[in-house]
């Protein structure tokens, strides 16, 4: 696997390292802002950003909302930070908390987001601490201080002793192994030496469990990430759009084809309520509204009859649009209904208000087309 691994050399450009399978293979100096064109998918990405532009402190605290830890030490820092706080984003992890500005990360982020490989970004003085607990390390232009607790900080050649004299006044105990590249004079001969190579602090880095490191990157994922991470094909990704905008607007389509259903039922229905009773305006209860008027029906039914005879003008308050025409058969005592493209919501209605007559249905040649039926409907009456 291809790892790459990056330094600012200032605040354009970076010294990017390529190893394969965590053996050096090349570096080059390079615009930060083309790291993309350097970068292959399906690789590591290690960006190790000036010490000095995330603050680090220490801060024991076994709540484990970070919201709440970091709220905690805003409180408690807030006159050492206030100048700056409005600029300043803060994390929390494994006891250290980290502050850095808001601005330079974000741009960072935006430059790298849609870079198709595992991104990581960590303060300098991380890589330090895979080597040894306390150091002093020249890596390009910054000296980076890393301290026994986690945290540290860079400075430059003109600010590196008085930032060693501050470092020892706050770390007392501060006990460093100082890098052979530092021929500055701060009282190193009272410390250890040792050279420290870069690439072999990268490789070291590489094959470290880096769980307990905070990642500061942030991943802001769009259309174009989501394509790199899932690697589909054309047609892969075509099938995916199209079942993710099926999964989205299925529920808004799905409502509005029920609601147009609905609504058409319920006109339908009053239009044969209202051939049934012309006082009929308004649905509210079509069950118990049309059990109303059947029953009404029912009792104007009883009243007409005469012995075994049907009075055929009952039917004829149910004539509408789609009902041709309604005959009855004294001979055979039957009732011939002829539908020409009824809709299939009034054919139920009709049935269920037929049925209201003592009427059985014998036979039917319908056919249903475009949600609307035609044929003959044939009935026999039933005896009292």
């Amino acid at each position: 696997m291809k790892s790459y691994i990056a330094h600012f050399v200032n605040d354009k450009d970076i010294n990017l390292f390529l190893y394969e399978n965590n053996s050096y293979a090349s570096e080059e100096i390079i615009d930060l802002t083309d790291i993309n064109k350097y970068v292959l998918a399906n690789s590591n990405l290690i960006i190790f950003v000036p010490s000095n532009i995330v603050n680090t402190y220490p801060f024991t605290n076994d709540n484990i909302n970070e919201d709440f830890v970091v709220s905690q030490f805003i409180n408690e820092y807030e006159s050492a930070i206030l100048h700056e706080i409005s600029s300043l984003s803060f994390r929390f992890h494994k006891n250290i908390i980290y502050s850095y500005n808001q601005d330079f990360f974000n741009n960072l982020n935006n430059i790298v987001n849609d870079i198709d490989a595992d991104i990581f970004i960590y303060p300098e003085h991380n890589l330090c601490k895979t080597i040894v607990n306390e150091s002093i390390i020249k890596i390009n232009d910054n000296f980076v201080f890393t301290f026994e607790d986690g945290t540290g900080f860079s400075t430059n050649n003109k600010e590196l002793l008085d930032f060693f004299h501050i470092a020892k006044n706050a770390h007392p105990n501060f006990d460093p192994i100082v890098d052979l590249a530092i021929n500055e004079e701060i009282d190193s001969n009272q410390f250890k030496k040792q050279e420290f190579n870069i690439q072999e602090m990268h490789i070291d880095f590489l094959t470290l469990d880096k769980t307990s490191l905070l990642n500061l990157f942030k991943r802001q994922y769009s259309f174009q990430t989501i394509i790199h991470k899932t690697k589909f094909s054309k047609p892969q990704l075509i099938m995916s759009t199209l079942l993710f905008l099926f999964i989205s607007f299925f529920p808004i389509i799905h409502s509005y084809f029920v609601d147009k259903r609905i609504k058409t039922f319920e006109g339908e229905t009053i239009e044969l309520f209202k051939v049934l009773n012309p006082s009929f305006n308004n649905l509210i209860e079509p069950k118990v509204q049309i059990d109303s008027i059947l029953k009404n029906l029912d009792i104007a039914m009883s009243n007409s009859r005469s012995d075994d005879l049907f009075d055929i003008s009952l039917l004829d308050k149910i004539s509408t649009d789609g009902i041709s025409s309604i005959s009855y058969n004294k001979v055979e005592n039957t009732i011939e209904v002829k539908l020409s493209k009824l809709s299939q919501i009034k054919y139920e209605i009709l049935n269920e208000i037929l049925s209201r007559f003592e009427l059985s249905k014998i036979s039917d040649s319908l056919v249903t087309e475009n949600k609307t039926v035609t044929g003959v409907v044939a009935y026999t009456i039933n005896a009292n």
